[in-house]
This record gives C-alpha cells, structure tokens and sequence, in this order.
C-alpha cells in the first residue's frame, strides 16, 4: 500500500469516533429486543447491524461501535451480489447498514423496498420478504445523484458523523453483555442457503481467556 494513503489515529481518537458512531445508532433507531432460547443457554439480541465492506479501518471501528451501543453486527462479503445480500439481510433481519462506497449502495439500492424471493431450506419453505433498510451510512463520500435521491434521509456519510460534534458526550449503556448476542457469522452457502452462527459476547470473552491461559 502506498505511504502516502495511510493515515494514523490514536486510541483516544478512536474511542471519540466509536462513541460517536455508536450514540448515532441508538439515538437514530427503535431498539428491537428479543430473546433467543437454546438447549443450554437463553441469549438476548438486539438490533441486527449489517457491514458491507472490504478490510478497512472504519470497518473496524463500526464494528466496535456496533458492539458499543449493544446492537449486534453481521459481517456481509463485498462479493456477492445483490439478491445474496438480500437474503442475508431478511435472514439476519438488518435494517441497518454500513455499505464501504458507491458500488455497495447500488446493490442496496437494487433491493431496497423490493420483494425477494426467499428459497427453500431444510427448517422452511420458500416464500417472499421485502426488503426495508432504515439506515444507511457509507464509509466513502457518495456523489452519484441518483442513489442520494433514492435514500434521502435514510443516507448517512461516515466522515460526516465522525467530524459532528453531536453524540460525542453521551454515555452508552453500560449493562451485563455476556449474554448478548455480538455478531452473526454467515457460511458461505455452497451447498445450501447461508446458515447464520450466532456468537456471544461471552463467546468472544472466554475466546480472549483462553489466548491468555495458554501463555
């Protein structure tokens, strides 16, 4: 990479962006609150966040945020296509979304307020959703008039929100999370519809001991 086009934040810089971003969501949306039964174990989650982007820095700090304001975040491939992205989001049941640039948010324009076909899987049948995002903020500068108009308000630019000097004060929630649900892992569904593994935030905690344990 060149140089030239790596630019450096320090922690505190990052935490700023993170309470930042994470004060927009829960401030910008209604939080969804379900609670998820297991053999074993009862989780709780909350509103399902979906990013769609190469590796990247924001990519990172959204991820961070997401965990930040207790919404739970579903990793997306910058790959796939359109209708494959609108499974994953009716499945996950996001309707928020961290989209990289302009050639993501054409495919969420593709699919936005539009009825997809759902396919068959081994616990339903097919069937048809609508596709419905609420927000969406992009990690680039977005330029191209006809995806702006098609989003309007709904639409949100990264660098916008990072540079506002709303939502840096506020406080987020600071309760118990290890049963929280933290993110939505997808297969890659070669042989089958994309399966969604759910992972804790005591998933991730027990993940980090282990690392330490071991020396």
């Amino acid at each position: 990479q060149n140089q030239k086009n790596i630019h450096s934040i320090s922690y505190l810089e990052a935490q700023t962006i993170i309470q930042k971003i994470a004060n927009f969501l829960i401030n910008n949306s209604i939080k969804k609150n379900e609670i998820l039964e297991y053999t074993t174990q009862r989780a709780e989650i909350n509103n399902r966040v979906a990013i769609i982007s190469q590796t990247r820095a924001e990519w990172a700090l959204a991820d961070i945020a997401i965990a930040a304001a207790e919404y739970t975040s579903v990793s997306v491939f910058q790959t796939l296509t359109a209708e494959e992205i609108a499974y994953l989001l009716w499945d996950s049941d996001s309707t928020i979304v961290f989209a990289e640039n302009e050639e993501q948010l054409a495919k969420l324009q593709q699919i936005d307020g539009k009825e997809i076909e759902v396919p068959k899987v081994e616990w339903s049948n097919s069937t048809s959703a609508t596709i419905n995002l609420d927000i969406v903020i992009t990690f680039e500068k977005i330029d191209n008039n006809e995806l702006i108009s098609h989003f309007q308000n709904r639409l949100f630019y990264w660098g916008d929100l990072v540079n506002s000097s709303q939502n840096a004060d506020q406080n987020l929630p600071k309760t118990s999370i290890q049963n929280l649900v933290s993110s939505i892992v997808y297969t890659s569904g070669t042989t089958d519809a994309p399966k969604g593994v759910v992972q804790l935030h005591s998933n991730h905690i027990e993940m980090c001991r282990s690392v330490v344990r071991s020396g």
